[in-house]
């Protein structure tokens, strides 16, 4: 086919290099992982961010100095980014994964459900 594989090439968004339907199986399969882990890691840090933030405002309301000093604020997101990366991403995918629905291109990442 010559040039109509050279023009598929250009204007696909992903070329598969192997016609072994089991590699594509576990890609598709890792790229919903990845998705998904993203979102409860950023589920986990909204959930922690706020928490601090409700902690500060009611610490200045309350005390008129804030409880948690800015030192203190860097160390807790530093390792609650840290502890919460580690534990989210490394998670390999369940075989159940593979009958999750694809993700649309107009879906947000940060829905509804990550902000209840």
């Amino acid at each position: 086919m010559g040039t109509g594989v050279a023009l598929a090439r250009e204007s696909s968004s992903m070329v598969l290099v192997t016609d072994d339907f089991e590699s594509s199986i576990r890609g598709v399969m890792w790229g919903r992982n990845i998705y998904n882990n993203i979102r409860r890691f950023l589920q986990f840090q909204i959930t922690a961010n706020f928490t601090v933030l409700v902690i500060t405002l009611i610490g200045v309301i309350a005390l008129t100095e804030a409880p948690l000093n800015p030192t203190m604020l860097l160390y807790i997101n530093l390792i609650m980014d840290m502890f919460g990366a580690l534990a989210l991403t490394s998670q390999p995918p369940e075989a159940s994964i593979i009958r999750q629905k694809p993700v649309n291109n107009e879906e947000v990442i940060m829905n509804k459900v990550i902000w209840r």
